[in-house]
């Protein structure tokens, strides 16, 4: 066999790192590697990501996470001052309402009390359960240690002992607190009503089985709680010092409560629940299909049988009546219990339709007279899709790429946006019903709902149904978003329904996010509906972290830019650098890309972006590598260290330090193309980029995963561009993939073509000829280039074989390749090691082949 040997000498990766060689060896139709560590051991060293933890009342301190590759560590800082102390391994923090404060719950379960002036711990407790809990006016904790409950003032001191509590509750609006207490002389469990002030217990209920606490009502005035066995609910009302109970198990045999759906109505003197029927299926060693089922039979029984099997009650505690919805013809009932709306649909009603979710009709149902009522016909029920209002009066629903508004309490349902020369819908979304850009976003008094177009931001005003475009990007092609970061936080208790509001804060302006067509971002304020951007305009890509009147926290990334905490002064409109990760890396920020935005054959805008070597030299024509995979260009936001470990074995910054061009193209699908769609907008990307001149065209490498695991395969069968190509976990033959179940979701992968990411459109049936000429393995015969495949052995997303059939057509062929496949692994290798090894593996292939 003709060996040979490749000495690989590595640039200076602009670290500091020790240089040192790799080698590989190429066997005649194989090739095979001897895999070397080549970059440092930092997954215990470099930052992948930080993201604020909490922060306190007055903005002047922040506790931030730190994502490395195999752990999650804290940094306490100090906005102000250069303070700054690492906190490892702790979870559960929270400042005090005075911010003197920083309480936190370390590994070992240890509560700590560090002083933010003296800038130490000065005190902690060793928990039996691993939370603490304050009281209404935030000055006291409650927390449970050695078997007992222990009230402590903010610094720690012991204010009362309380032994033999298993659980407790702060009342919401006083000094009081709810207690489930063993009392071991009489083997009996005690519900005690506890007031700190006048250091006064009262027996609520006094049991023979314990009893568990689930929550007071928001005036603090009823509490409801239950029995271990989930057989009987309480309702303790204050008023009248009475416990109320609901003995499910008595009234409805064969049933036991669900706690998770256990609700007081917004009135309080109702409650709503949800019980479920206990039914042992008989084991019978098979299961058993039938075709004329509207689904496969594993999705039937954990999808719609067991939702079949809940039924939801109405309990009037103070009447002492229960109703039971009648859901007979229907599967779900959504419960919003701050509104006391109710929606019910049935899922089979339009199946089998092969959707990513179902469209069914949507009702309400009133709780006094239990009377149904339709409001909108066959809706997609999907949660980007509806949005409820606070009060639960409006129902906004998106349907034929349109926002529409129900008012329940008039009955009137109008079109919000179909009269607005914009679009909303976005036509490259995964699903065959195009999603909207996203959810609407209320004001809390429910005057205004605001919803993003394509790149522009509208508010829709329901006194006078005027709807006015609130900012002016779409010539320019920037986008302009509501940050979440104004959203209010839904604490509220007993909310279950998939379909949630976002509700701005009260506050004098909203805090708005601009993405410009390079991908460089900025801030804005919208103040009485006129936008002001704020002096922030930067390459980077920001998240937000927080954001008030004054100030604004924020982290800065990009691919060659390792995120940083930066705050902004809203007074004085100065930025201020509060936390840098990876200072080694610092050299990456003068790496060199171009955003390329071309027009398209149906003259649609298209970006790609593209990434050049580390060192440069303009006289000279470089290797490229060209990774796919839906629109890619905005990939360039995403920081990832330079290291090994990476689930699809690819490292960006890897290549660069090596010399490599990286292209990252966006594709625009057309319906029933998928395959052919990613190999004329991919060619025409790398031929804009050969065109300048930049790259030597013979030495192209192609690599995808997952879906781009597909799409590399489908390209490296055709396209004349590439040299090699890697396919990782992809689908490569449509019309088997078409016909398999999947394991984990308990459901055929038929919708994932004719609905979802594949974009067939139509059933295999319909369209066989599509099926085929989009499948990769069709074209096994012109493949010219070597491929690497790879996969995990366990992947239940794209099943193993799919890399199989791919390597075995190529096999008999006699076409050069090599596949790998890991053990225990899924979509995605985890294992370090496995990480490793790919990286190392897919660097060196394309090492040996475009050099």
């Amino acid at each position: 066999m003709d060996v040979k040997n490749k000495m690989v000498s590595f640039l200076n990766l602009f670290l500091g790192l020790l240089s040192f060689l790799f080698i590989s060896t190429k066997v005649l139709g194989q090739q095979t590697t001897e895999i070397n560590s080549h970059l440092q051991d930092v997954e215990n060293t470099y930052v992948k990501a930080i993201k604020t933890n909490t922060i306190s009342k007055n903005g002047k301190w922040i506790v931030i996470e730190n994502l490395t590759n195999d752990k999650l560590t804290n940094v306490l800082i100090n906005t102000e001052l250069n303070y700054k102390k690492e906190i490892d391994q702790s979870k559960s923090f929270v400042f005090s309402v005075d911010n003197s404060m920083l309480y936190y719950i370390e590994n070992s379960n240890r509560l700590m009390f560090f002083d933010l002036n003296k800038k130490e711990i000065i005190q902690q407790y060793k928990l039996d359960v691993p939370q603490f809990k304050f009281s209404y006016t935030g000055d006291k904790l409650g927390i449970i240690s050695n078997e007992s409950l222990y009230i402590v003032d903010k610094v720690g001191r012991i204010l009362k002992r309380i032994p033999r509590v298993k659980e407790f509750e702060w009342n919401p609006t006083s000094d009081q607190l709810m207690l489930t207490f063993e009392q071991k002389k009489n083997n009996s469990y005690q519900l005690i009503l506890y007031d700190l002030v006048n250091d006064v217990e009262n027996v609520i209920a006094d049991q023979q089985i314990p009893l568990h606490l689930k929550y007071w009502d928001k005036k603090g005035k009823r509490l409801l709680f239950f029995d271990e066995n989930k057989s009987t609910l309480y309702s303790y009302d204050d008023d009248q010092e009475k416990v109320s109970s609901l003995e499910v198990g008595k009234k409805f045999p064969d049933y036991t409560i669900l706690i998770h759906r256990v609700a007081y109505l917004n009135d309080a003197e109702t409650v709503i629940l949800s019980i479920k029927k206990n039914i042992k299926l008989a084991e019978e060693g098979f299961e058993r299909w039938n075709s004329t089922s509207k689904w496969v039979e594993p999705r039937m029984k954990t999808e719609y049988d067991n939702e079949k099997r809940i039924e939801t009650l109405v309990w009037e505690y103070k009447k002492g009546e229960i109703k039971q919805i009648d859901k007979q013809h229907f599967s779900n009932v959504e419960i919003q219990s701050t509104s006391s709306l109710v929606l019910m649909y049935d899922k089979l009603q339009y199946e089998p339709q092969y959707l990513k979710e179902i469209e069914a009709d949507l009702y309400t149902i009133d709780l006094k007279t239990l009377e149904r009522k339709k409001i909108i016909d066959k809706q997609y029920i999907s949660s980007n899709f509806i949005s409820i209002s606070p009060s639960g009066r409006y129902v906004v629903y998106f349907k034929n790429q349109h926002w529409n508004i129900v008012d329940r309490q008039k009955g009137t349902n109008v079109a919000m946006t179909s009269t607005a020369s914009d679009i909303f819908f976005n036509d490259q979304s995964l699903s065959k019903i195009h999603d909207p850009y996203s959810q609407p976003i209320w004001t809390e008094n429910e005057n205004e709902v605001f919803v993003h177009a394509e790149y522009d931001i509208w508010v829709y005003t329901l006194s006078d149904h005027s709807f006015k475009k609130l900012t002016q990007g779409r010539k320019s092609k920037t986008t302009y978003r509501i940050d979440p970061i104004n959203y209010l936080q839904n604490k509220e208790i007993g909310l279950y329904s998939k379909f949630k509001a976002n509700v701005l804060k009260e506050q004098s302006s909203i805090f708005v996010r601009i993405s410009y067509l390079d991908y460089s971002s900025n801030y804005a304020s919208l103040e009485n509906k006129v936008l002001k951007e704020l002096d922030l305009k930067s390459p980077q890509f920001y998240t937000t972290n927080f954001v008030n009147d004054t100030m604004i926290l924020f982290v800065k990334e990009k691919y060659n830019y390792s995120p940083e905490l930066w705050s902004y002064s809203v007074q004085n409109k100065t930025s201020k650098l509060l936390y840098e990760t990876n200072p080694n890396f610092k050299d990456l920020k003068n790496l060199h890309y171009n955003v390329l935005h071309y027009k398209d054959k149906k003259n649609k805008l298209v970006r790609a972006s593209l990434l050049y070597p580390k060192i440069y030299d303009a006289t000279k024509k470089y290797p490229m590598i060209v990774w796919v995979y839906e629109k890619k260009s905005k990939e360039i936001n995403k920081f990832i260290p330079l290291y090994d470990y990476n689930e699809d074995g690819f490292n960006i910054l890897n290549y660069l330090a090596n010399g490599y061009f990286v292209l990252l193209p966006d594709i625009v699908y057309e319906l029933g193309n998928p395959g052919i769609s990613a190999l004329e907008y991919t060619e025409f990307a790398v031929n804009k980029v050969v065109n300048l001149g930049l790259v030597d065209s013979s030495k192209i490498g192609l690599m995808g995963f997952s879906f781009g695991g597909y799409e590399s395969a489908f390209i490296s069968m055709q396209s004349k561009l590439f040299k090699t190509a890697v396919v990782g976990s992809g689908i490569t033959d449509l019309a088997s993939w078409y016909h398999t179940y999947n394991t984990q979701l308990k459901n055929e992968q038929m919708w994932r073509l004719e609905g979802f990411q594949l974009r067939m459109g139509e059933s295999y049936y319909k369209s066989k000829d599509n099926y085929i000429k989009n499948s990769p393995t069709t074209y096994v015969e012109k493949l010219k280039i070597p491929l690497l495949i790879w996969s995990g052995k366990e992947d239940w997303n794209v099943n193993v074989n799919q890399s199989i059939y791919l390597f075995m057509a190529m096999k008999r062929l006699g076409k050069e390749g090599e596949l790998l496949l890991y053990d225990k692994e899924k979509h995605g290798l985890l294992e370090p090691k496995n990480q490793q090894h790919l990286t190392q593996k897919i660097f060196n292939w394309f090492e040996y082949y475009l050099k």
